[in-house]
């Protein structure tokens, strides 16, 4: 993995010598639109509590959705495809909506590499290692800005994963330090009832993701905590439906891959 990872890091610095462009309308009254966002989301956070089904559920999130389109948000979208996005139709996904620090989002093309170099092309040196490089291309977009809009800009994901907090390390196993990913998330299950609610800090228990550091001497991961994410984030804010979700407020006892 550490060749992918070095691959990786060799990819993007060439990337970075180039200019980017950014991926939608900029607006210029962003404080007025800040707290109009937050009023928005502050209502999905009261609601949330009170849900016994997952139809309740998506109602709140469909007069979220018509909010966030009312006043500009969703730009030139349809809205119907955001509603159809955010919203559980299978009957065995969560639903979720929050907002936190430190939570990144793992777009489902890079995960679809993540997976078949630690799955089919596990050990097989030159596939392993081309899919390991190209997923932390991907991943590591995500710090040159490509994946971070301003506020007011809607992105999509589909098929994502979320990470919340992050975990460093020696490489000889020591030194541990844990940053958690802080703010609120509501976690409703397949079953239309509230299964979590967490406020202040909370970190993913899924697994650990290494992520490049300054510090050659020390390990860094993200902490996965929501897989098979599908719904919109519009700033700090996220909202949608996930396979599975593992959130908790203390340390994950898992091995870094």
């Amino acid at each position: 993995m550490r060749k992918g990872v070095v691959f990786g890091i060799i990819c993007i610095l060439i990337l970075s010598s180039f200019p980017l462009v950014g991926g939608g309308e900029n607006y210029s009254n962003t404080i007025s639109r800040k707290d109009r966002l937050d009023l928005i989301f502050d209502d999905i956070y009261d609601k949330m509590d009170d849900v016994n089904s997952q139809v309740e559920c998506n109602l709140i999130f469909k007069e979220a959705v018509i909010e966030l389109n009312k006043y500009g948000f969703l730009g030139y979208i349809d809205i119907k495809e955001v509603i159809k996005l955010v919203c559980c139709n299978d009957g065995s996904s969560y639903s979720i909506s929050g907002k936190s620090s430190r939570t990144d989002f793992i777009g489902g093309l890079a995960v679809k590499f993540y997976e078949l170099s630690n799955g089919r092309f596990k050990d097989v040196f030159i596939l392993e290692g081309l899919t390991d490089t190209l997923f932390y291309l991907f991943y590591f977009m995500k710090h040159l800005g490509i994946t971070r809009f301003p506020i007011g800009i809607l992105s999509f994901y589909i098929d994502s994963w979320i990470t919340f907090g992050k975990f460093s390390q020696d490489w000889e196993g020591g030194n541990e330090e844990w940053w958690p990913a802080e703010g609120w998330i509501k976690i409703v299950n397949p079953s239309g009832e509230v299964e979590a609610k967490y406020d202040y800090k909370f970190y993913g228990q899924i697994e650990l993701i290494f992520e490049y550091g300054m510090d050659v001497n020390r390990i860094f991961s993200d902490l996965v905590g929501v897989k098979g994410f599908k719904g919109i984030t519009i700033g700090d804010y996220y909202m949608g439906t996930a396979k599975i979700v593992d959130i908790g407020t203390n340390h994950p006892k898992l091995d870094w891959k």
